[in-house]
């Protein structure tokens, strides 16, 4: 949950370097989230999920993201790495074998 609300909408985030949330673009808003470990908001804009992905994968390897995606239940991502796809594929496998799988995006 934000902390934005009408009592606390200032804010110093030494990682940002923001004073206030409402000035926080939609891509900063979603690597605010991610990096105070937010949970990602759903019916966002591109840019929110792009600035919410460049930090929660920030130094995940490519077999790392395309677990993350699946585990996520992100649909898979064309035109990744071999890496990505061999990621994604194994956590697919692991999803059904553990008998749920509740998006078929491969």
């Amino acid at each position: 949950m934000y902390l934005h609300n009408d009592f606390k909408k200032h804010v110093v985030d030494p990682i940002l370097n923001l004073k206030d949330l409402d000035e926080m673009t939609d891509h900063e808003r979603g690597e605010y989230d991610a990096i105070h470990g937010h949970d990602v908001k759903d019916n966002e804009s591109p840019d929110y999920y792009s600035g919410y992905d460049s930090e929660y994968f920030a130094g995940s390897s490519d077999e790392e993201r395309g677990s993350i995606d699946c585990k996520l239940g992100f649909p898979h991502k064309a035109g990744q790495s071999l890496k990505y796809d061999v990621g994604y594929a194994e956590q697919y496998e692991k999803d059904e074998a553990a008998g749920g799988r509740s998006n078929d995006s491969i």
